[in-house]
């Protein structure tokens, strides 16, 4: 195996933990799609990650770069889910 793989999984790894995190901060309170989103990204960690082990996948510096953003993205705008998901994420009440 290559650096790009070991890279590559390592990424995928750190991604599907930032997913998870978001995930343990969402309630029944938090948007409907939210929740789906960090659902498929969490899935599409584990799917991405085990790709080149199981198949001929083999990454690319591009798909390195993008999914090293994905989890820096993730990483960075973790501080604003430090006391849950943002307001911006929940569910309005009718005043």
């Amino acid at each position: 195996m290559t650096g790009f793989v070991l890279l590559h999984t390592l990424l995928c790894a750190a991604l599907f933990w930032a997913s998870f995190c978001r995930s343990v901060h969402t309630s029944s309170a938090t948007r409907r799609e939210i929740r789906v989103a960090i659902w498929l990204q969490a899935m599409a960690s584990i799917f991405a990650g085990a790709a080149p082990w199981l198949g001929s996948y083999r990454p690319t510096w591009p798909a390195l770069l993008l999914l090293a953003s994905m989890v820096l993205v993730q990483g960075v705008t973790s501080l604003l889910w430090r006391g849950g998901a943002p307001l911006d994420f929940q569910k309005r009440t009718s005043p």
